[in-house]
């Protein structure tokens, strides 16, 4: 029972601790873009176009989190690919259902009777026509489809779109894996990296630039799967990279001038936020922003290899471990948790900047004091089921 319920404090060895700090950093950006949206309707007392870029671009976060999920996904399927000779698909696929689908499913289901009581039972004629509506579109959510057609779990597109690649990543390097030179791999892969930009600058140059709003570019480049595949096969690359070729690794990271490539990873990431508005998009945002951000993360992932460098030890610090197992459930209600938290904590008034800031933090622990009690109740049961049953594959 002790381990039961206190594991997810405790640091595994075979941990890679950076990669813990990459998603912890990711994670509270969501919180703090997910507080600051609301407000833009309630108002602020300053007018910053700076902050309001800043707070609203935390949405790169997505870009980290897509890089992550690609690097390690991609490398277990290629270490299994070496060391068996196979892909055991059944195998993958068990993974991957029972760690993801209990939190998902069981906070969608509850997501749904709520708004199909609304939709019954409402005295508010608008609420209950809106909740009637927002009933027949939980089939995208339970489908996965999310990113292609609006569900009732606004942030549950990029579930969606990590679903998708967890199906064709095994399917794909099926594939890729068939070519014998490791350098045809990385081709390969580099290939289906640069495809989401080129199909991004086909359909941006195709729409009118009075039709470009942020509806247009949510709908057509942020959410969809095709449009955002480009970090998570970023990832899988940098993993291909470690396995085929170690050496042009430990090369960047005693190169003098790897320092320089993570400042000036840092630097694009803070130049897109503080410069880039997704209000109004443009060239930029539409077709390069998500690489540019992907290769950004990428570079700072790597530099987290080398357990000497300050990237790594700031990224490497203890309380990161138990954020990033949480991350999961706690990005699943973070919504809801935020509603409550931030009209209780802030008050959903016309505020000050320096709020959202300030409030980040402790909101952010709080969610996540919220999603410990989820991930006990929905996923760690769940997480035991998926190792008996491998140990079970094992033993037969």
């Amino acid at each position: 029972m002790k381990d039961y319920l206190f594991s997810v404090f405790k640091t595994n060895p075979l941990e890679l601790k950076g990669l813990n700090g990459i998603r912890g950093i990711a994670f509270f950006m969501v919180i703090y873009t997910h507080m600051f949206r609301p407000y833009k309707y309630f108002g602020f007392y300053e007018t910053n176009v700076w902050i309001e870029n800043f707070l609203n671009n935390g949405s790169l976060c997505m870009d980290a989190f897509f890089v992550l999920s690609g690097y390690l996904i991609g490398g277990q399927l290629l270490k299994e690919k070496i060391k068996t000779n196979v892909i055991n698909y059944g195998n993958f696929l068990t993974k991957r259902v029972l760690r993801i689908f209990p939190p998902y499913y069981i906070f969608l289901t509850f997501q749904f009777l709520f708004i199909y009581q609304l939709s019954k039972h409402a005295t508010d004629e608008l609420v209950k026509t809106e909740s009637a509506q927002l009933v027949h579109r939980v089939i995208w959510d339970y489908t996965y489809m999310s990113d292609y057609f609006a569900g009732i779990m606004i942030h549950g597109w990029s579930l969606s779109v990590e679903e998708k690649f967890y199906i064709l990543l095994p399917i794909l390097l099926f594939l890729i894996l068939k070519l014998k030179q490791p350098k045809q791999i990385l081709i390969s892969l580099a290939t289906l990296v640069i495809l989401p930009t080129i199909t991004r600058y086909v359909h941006f140059s195709l729409i009118p630039t009075e039709n470009l709003n942020f509806g247009t570019y949510t709908g057509a480049f942020y959410y969809p799967f095709h449009s955002r595949m480009d970090g998570l096969f970023l990832g899988v690359l940098i993993a291909a990279v470690q396995i085929y070729f170690p050496d042009w690794i430990n090369r960047f990271l005693k190169n003098k001038f790897s320092p320089f490539a993570v400042f000036l990873s840092i630097t694009s990431l803070f130049a897109i936020m503080f410069f880039t508005t997704e209000d109004r998009p443009e060239l930029f945002t539409c077709v390069f922003r998500f690489l540019v951000a992907s290769i950004a993360w990428s570079v700072i992932l790597i530099k987290t290899f080398d357990e000497n460098t300050w990237t790594s030890k700031v990224l490497s610090v203890p309380i990161f471990s138990p954020v990033a197992k949480l991350s999961y459930c706690a990005y699943i209600i973070h919504l809801l948790a935020l509603g409550y938290l931030s009209k209780k904590f802030i008050g959903y008034q016309k505020i000050h900047y320096y709020e959202i800031f300030l409030w980040t933090i402790p909101i952010g622990v709080m969610i996540l004091g919220y999603a410990y009690f989820y991930y006990l109740l929905t996923e760690k049961p769940f997480l035991a089921l998926r190792n008996r049953i491998l140990a079970q594959k094992k033993v037969g």
